[in-house]
């Protein structure tokens, strides 16, 4: 789900993912002012009611799918190799926001308190 997704990591991921990329800094710091206003303006309708989501991507935008999607792949490449050793995970899969993973529980340690 989108709101789970971190704002200001998530900001952060994408200005070294521009700095990587050799990007100029005027184009940088308008692409991060795009990404404030978008991530400010965070609410939506249910019931006539107009509600002011705090925390993560507002749900329904398309800018959100986007911006969700950078973060789950810097996510992967940082953290996956490690956790697949870690974990013995025998395949990872994922489309948008719904991951399946397949592991081999016999390698499962478990310890009783």
């Amino acid at each position: 789900m989108y709101a789970s997704i971190p704002i200001t990591e998530t900001k952060q991921i994408l200005a070294d993912i521009m700095e990587h990329n050799l990007i100029d800094t005027q184009i940088k710091q308008e692409l991060l002012n795009w990404y404030d206003v978008i991530t400010k303006q965070n609410y939506f309708t249910n019931n006539n009611d107009i509600i002011i989501q705090n925390d993560g991507l507002a749900m329904g935008a398309s800018s959100s799918s986007i911006t969700a999607e950078m973060f789950l792949q810097h996510t992967e490449k940082s953290h996956l190799a490690h956790l697949t050793q870690k974990h013995k995970i025998i395949n990872y899969f994922r489309y948008v926001d719904n991951i399946f993973l397949i592991f081999d529980p016999t390698t499962i340690t478990y310890k009783l308190s």
